[in-house]
């Protein structure tokens, strides 16, 4: 079939266009059947054409009269009106389509404007005003009727006012003119503007005044009232009084006098003078949420309150209330409103008149979508929006049924936040907007910027379920504590995340996430300060004042560490946390300056007894005076002017009854008990300087965040402190007068460099302070290093938050930077030399417990083994991502590794794998117990086996597990199939010894004298021992194998610290031969010293190809060994030799190997006055070298003071530790006060180090 494409283009044309038209005119034809005043007749079933009634209205001078109206009744004196038209401007009426059946015209000169006519009713004559004389008009199917005429006479009028108590003007009320309680109504009329009304078309007659609440437009009247004459009213018909109306054509004065509550009113514009309607107006109490009122603007734009009760109220408007509007919201001002309450002026309830208008801006929308994490849609959820953690509220908006919702804001920042209680109960724990999957801190929302009439969209929540803490705060008198805040912690280092308040009873309530968390209580909080940090600065001493706790179930502590944390679950609800709050005792005082001027603002810090630890602070008041609440105890206090942000030049002081101290050292300690106030407190403080300066980039950009340390000369006493802002810019005050030196803080929280120095960095400065003075000094210059960034999860994808991850170059190395992971899991290590690195976690950074496995970072898993780690390289200024870590608690395999002895072995790792060790799945180091745990491993069939030598080399042969006898072969080993049933398989290992003594020589851990060779693959160790004394010849055998050799022949164990710079020594305190050390410091190049307590025996220098060549000490040629008379000094180097060597600015291998001759030169006391000099050197492995060798001599004591001076101002954490480690192994009780004071140290190496001296000082006696 062949179809023309002209054909198919007509039959298109008449299909769409023509076949329509046809349909269209064919319906109107149909419905053009029946004339358009045709009706329907139900009686008879049919379609009737009805009547028609026509006449005229004039008045008595038979002038035809317009817009009056005509209504056809059908009774007498009826109410049903069947139908109404009016006269047109002749007089003229016409009923059409009347139905058949008897009529009662009624004419109204009224209806549409006020006309003084008497309305009337037909009789066929000029009408009467009696409706019982009425005549009717029957009308037949299709009959017309005509001169059906009206003529009205001039009426007479009742003119007064409605005015409230103050003689001010009622409008819209409805005032009527009936007779004797209101049986009939003759007319009506409304007040206008100026209270006033008149009743027009009265005839000759007696009438009572009535106000109608029905009709009235004004919320005043809410029931009838009647005239009684003069200005007063009733409520009672049968007490009203009549009026008169005869020949008078108008009666006037007829007042109505209502006592009235106020009521206000106004209208609401845009910026272009036009009305805008459905706008809801709040009325509210001052910046409150509640409102005790509410009304919507009309067509007009106009709204009104009435009988509103005697107070201070304040207009609100809400543009979105029935419909979305682009209009910002106001409080209403004389200006037309502003958006803050802050602005806002309160109405005047006793200026009835005064129109409250507000002049409403077009502003930004920001639009967005709640659902459930399944994009559910979430209904009845606030959307607030506000400053950063609610300081300043701007709006809110509540979602619809499909979750969405409209917020609409003036130009500027916003934070959001939703409130899914403000509408209804449920469990969605609510959330900060940030951009991703949201936030429950505050601190870590983002902001939304708007401008120009902008539409931001997309601006979504996920919210998920969570379960509920609550609990209850009493007083030691077991009585509720209404008002009291709860601040909810994710960890005790970091701010509240969440704030609440307890209600009349006590009582608290929040949904949270489910999680661990850590709560206090917060007496002195306010209700508006969410989440900032409270110092309990109290404007006076009351009686009723508690003391805060941290929660724990059996007792009350003050300290986070000391509380217990509270673990949340999903769908459930908390034990009950109680609070039981005692009171506590007082401190008051003044501060002045020396010459006795009081002093404001002054932040007086209290301490715990060692100074260390601020517990509470105030501020002294405009006279001086500062008075605070704080538990019963024993405190130091501080007055601290260094605090204030801006300089006040005074010097900080501790108090001690006398002139104050400089140091805590000199402090007095306070004894505060309950209900006892310690007064006369006074601080009389010196006037000190001030210094300013900046912090740099090599490319002179400023730096923020980097604190800037002040102290004296010698570090020995920090006076006071200051961070760069985002200027880079920094002010410290309070200085002492003379030369003080400024320094950055290492551990500052910036990306830049702040360990190791490139060329041209400034770090350091001395200036000479003058009281009262400025002084400018030179900027620190520091340069940028990169960043590794990453996320720790469980194995279940869900974030672990403190958890701290930790940068190294080398195994066992002091770390190069820090970082914690916030509550979702990330991490940012900052301010990385650029390098190849290894990163671990360490989940009890914090001293929180953790039940993961810590692990190093090897893709696609971890492994707890640094040296199988992967690599990571950083570069400067940039950032490696997506190091991320997955930690398990599951525990798949426990057991333990041990000798033929039965002795554990520690550092070896047992492995999970495939068939022969084809393909790793998991692996574990065994402890110094020889224990081990392996997690994270998923069931499955695999096989174990050790790997002795992962860690360190050991004497001992490998083993693949099998259950009846370990095996060396694989092919032996036992497949272990894992389920979920048989989680915590236990897998034990024993190795046998391994013998490397190629001479068959035994082990001689007794030194034997003899002649012994150990040859080794590259070379050979040649060892004489004589006397009790070893020496050695090494000829091209690696240091691995020489200190394997020498622990073999001394019986003196290696250990590797982990902490510090990979330090290998030969451990004195297990030795076998006391007056033996062997120490081996790793860096650029090191050295291994033998030598007795009294001399050096001899010395090798390590090599950076991993070498040991003999020094000039133990070798004259070649390879034979240098010849000590143990009974003689040794006299090789001249003093001034050594002297020459440690004070050069370089030769750094010198340096560490003089250092290491120096107990062979001289007796402790000279050595001593030579290792003082190298504490201050520029390397910090000389440094470290001078305190390995104080540690080691023979009266180590002597150096308690220079090793606490390296403890307290060093740079290098590794210097730190070595230091308080040398400390710790002393035990001179003297250390105990330096190692608490440096307790808080930046460093978690360092603070681990100064808690295991302390420890090792205590077990001393």
């Amino acid at each position: 079939m062949i179809i023309n494409i002209r054909q198919t283009s007509i039959i298109f044309f008449l299909i769409v266009f023509v076949l329509p038209c046809i349909s269209i005119q064919v319906y109107a034809s149909q419905q053009s059947i029946h004339p358009p005043h045709n009706i329907y007749d139900e009686s008879q079933g049919r379609w009737i054409v009805g009547g028609t009634v026509e006449g005229w209205v004039r008045d008595s001078l038979k002038k035809g009269l317009s817009d009056v109206c005509i209504t056809a009744f059908s009774s007498p004196c009826g109410k049903i009106r069947q139908q109404i038209v009016s006269t047109r401007s002749n007089g003229f009426f016409r009923f059409s389509g009347l139905a058949p059946q008897i009529y009662y015209l009624y004419a109204d000169a009224s209806c549409r404007s006020p006309q003084n006519l008497i309305n009337s009713w037909w009789n066929g004559e000029t009408g009467t005003s009696d409706c019982k004389k009425a005549m009717s008009l029957t009308i037949q199917d299709g009959e017309k009727k005509s001169h059906i005429n009206f003529m009205l006479s001039s009426g007479k009028n009742i003119k007064g006012k409605v005015i409230n108590q103050n003689g001010q003007p009622i409008t819209d009320i409805c005032v009527a003119a009936t007779d004797f309680c209101a049986k009939h109504w003759y007319s009506g009329t409304h007040s206008d503007f100026n209270g006033q009304f008149s009743l027009m078309g009265l005839s000759a007659n007696v009438y009572y005044l009535h106000i109608n609440p029905n009709c009235s437009d004004n919320k005043y009247i809410t029931e009838s009232i009647w005239w009684a004459g003069g200005n007063l009213v009733t409520s009672d018909c049968q007490k009203a009084v009549s009026i008169a109306v005869n020949k008078l054509s108008m009666v006037s004065d007829i007042n109505f006098q209502i006592n009235v509550k106020p009521e206000v009113r106004g209208r609401v514009f845009n910026v272009h003078k036009k009305p805008i309607a459905n706008v809801c107006i709040n009325l509210k109490h001052y910046c409150e949420d509640e409102w005790f009122g509410s009304a919507y603007t009309d067509e007009n734009g106009t709204f009104s309150f009435s009988n509103l009760p005697e107070g201070t109220f304040y207009l609100e408007t809400s543009a979105s209330c029935q419909n979305p509007q682009k209009y910002i919201d106001a409080w209403w001002n004389m200006q037309g409103g502003h958006s803050s309450c802050k602005n806002a002026e309160p109405i005047n309830l006793t200026a009835p008149g005064q129109s409250y208008d507000f002049t409403l801006k077009a502003g930004n929308i920001i639009q967005g979508q709640v659902f459930k994490k399944n994009k559910i849609p979430i209904a009845n959820v606030c959307v607030i929006a506000s400053s950063q953690c609610r300081t300043v509220w701007y709006g809110q908006s509540i979602t619809n049924e499909m979750g969405h919702y409209s917020l609409i804001v003036p130009d500027g920042t916003y934070y959001l936040l939703t409130d899914s209680t403000c509408d209804s109960q449920n469990h969605y724990v609510d959330q900060w907007w940030d951009g991703q999957s949201g936030a429950i801190d505050c601190q870590e929302a983002s902001g939304i910027q708007v401008q120009n009439n902008q539409i931001k969209s997309h601006v979504d929540f996920k919210l998920s379920s969570g379960g509920i803490l609550m609990g209850q705060i009493l007083s030691n008198e077991k009585k509720p504590l209404a008002d009291t805040c709860i601040l909810v912690s994710r960890d005790c280092n970091q701010p509240a995340m969440i704030a609440l308040q307890s209600n009349s009873e006590g009582q608290f309530k929040q949904k949270l996430l489910p999680g661990k968390y850590y709560i206090r209580t917060d007496f002195s909080c306010k209700r508006n300060s969410f989440l900032k940090k409270k110092q309990h600065i109290d404007s006076s001493l009351k009686p009723n004042v508690y003391m805060d706790q941290w929660w724990h179930s059996s007792m009350s502590v003050s300290k986070c560490h000391e509380s217990e944390p509270i673990h949340i679950h999903k769908g459930k609800t908390s034990e009950s946390i109680n609070f039981v709050l005692s009171s506590g005792g007082g401190v008051s005082g003044r501060v002045m300056s020396l010459e006795g001027n009081v002093l404001s603002g002054i932040i007086i810090n209290i301490y715990d007894q060692s100074g260390q630890t601020i517990l509470f602070s105030t501020k002294s008041k405009t006279n001086g005076l500062f008075n605070l609440m704080i538990p019963s105890g024993s405190y130091l206090l501080r007055a601290q002017p260094s605090q204030n942000r801006k300089p006040l030049f005074y010097i900080d002081q501790w108090w001690n009854g006398k002139n104050g101290s400089l140091h805590a050292q000199g402090a007095r300690q306070v004894l505060v008990q309950d209900n006892q106030i310690q007064k006369n407190i006074f601080f009389k403080l010196h006037k000190g300087g001030a210094v300013t300066g900046m912090v740099f980039s090599p490319g002179h950009n400023p730096i923020d965040d980097v604190r800037i340390i002040a102290s004296d000369p010698q570090k020995d006493v920090t006076w006071s402190f200051s961070r760069s802002n985002k200027y880079g810019q920094y002010v410290i005050s309070g200085l002492p007068e003379g030369l003080q030196n400024l320094r950055f803080d290492p551990v500052s929280a910036s990306p830049h460099i702040m360990f190791h120095w490139t060329h041209g960095a400034v770090t350091e400065h001395t200036v000479n302070i003058e009281p009262g003075k400025i002084k400018h000094i030179e900027p620190f210059i520091l340069p940028k290093g990169g960043a590794i960034s990453g996320s720790i999860f469980t194995q279940e994808g869900e974030p672990i938050p403190d958890v701290c991850a930790v940068a190294v170059q080398n195994c066992g190395n002091i770390y190069f930077g820090q970082a914690i992971t916030n509550a979702k899991g990330q991490y940012l290590i900052k301010g990385l030399p650029a390098g190849d690195y290894y990163v671990q976690t360490n989940i009890s950074c914090k001293e929180l417990s953790g039940d993961y496995i810590d692990m190093y970072w090897r893709e696609p898993q971890g492994t707890p083994v640094c040296k199988k780690a992967h690599k990571i390289q950083v570069q400067k200024k940039y950032t490696t991502s997506e190091i991320n870590f997955s930690l398990s608690k599951d525990i798949a395999f426990i057991g333990s590794v041990l000798n033929n002895s039965g002795d554990p072995i520690e550092n070896v790792c047992v492995v999970v794998s495939d068939h022969c060790g084809k393909e790793w799945a998991g692996e574990a180091l065994s402890d110094k117990n020889g224990k081990f745990m392996i997690t994270g491993i998923t069931p499955g069939s695999y096989f174990l086996h050790t790997e002795v030598s992962c860690y360190e080399d050991q004497p001992y042969s490998d083993q693949w597990w099998n259950s009846i006898e370990n095996t060396p072969d694989c092919e032996a080993a036992e497949l272990i199939k894992l389920t979920n049933a048989n989680m915590k398989k236990p897998v034990h290992f024993v190795l046998p010894s391994q013998s490397e003594q190629v001479s068959g020589t035994e082990s001689n851990t007794h030194l034997a004298d003899g002649h012994f060779d150990e040859i080794f693959e590259n070379g050979k160790i040649i060892i004489n021992i004589k006397d009790g004394l070893l020496d050695l010849i090494v000829e091209g055998v690696p240091l691995e194998n020489v200190l394997q050799t020498i622990s073999r022949y001394t019986g003196i164990k290696v250990l590797l610290f982990g902490t510090l710079k990979e330090k290998i020594f030969f451990d004195k305190r297990q030795s076998k031969l006391d007056d033996i050390l062997l120490d081996l410091i790793n860096g650029r190049a090191g050295h291994i010293f033998i030598y007795s307590p009294d001399r050096l025996m001899t010395s090798y220098i390590f090599s950076k190809d991993g070498q040991l060549k003999p020094t000039a000490l133990s070798a004259n040629t070649g390879a034979t060994p240098f010849s000590v008379d143990i009974k003689k000094p040794l006299n090789i180097m001249k003093l001034e030799e050594i002297e020459d060597i440690l004070n050069s600015p370089d030769r750094v291998e010198e340096k560490i190997h003089t250092l290491g001759e120096l107990i062979g030169y001289f007796d402790s006391q000279n050595a001593l006055n030579l290792l003082k000099v190298s504490l201050n050197d520029t390397d910090e492995e000389v440094r470290m070298m001078a305190i390995s060798v104080m540690n080691d001599l023979k009266d180590n004591h002597l150096a308690v003071d220079n090793l606490t001076q390296s403890l307290d101002r060093d740079m290098s954490p590794a210097v730190r530790a070595l230091a308080a480690e040398a400390l710790g192994e002393i035990g001179d009780k003297r250390a105990v006060q330096p190692l608490m004071n440096a307790i808080n140290d930046p460093d978690a190496g360092v603070r681990d180090t100064i808690r295991r001296a302390l420890k090792a000082i205590q077990g001393k006696p």
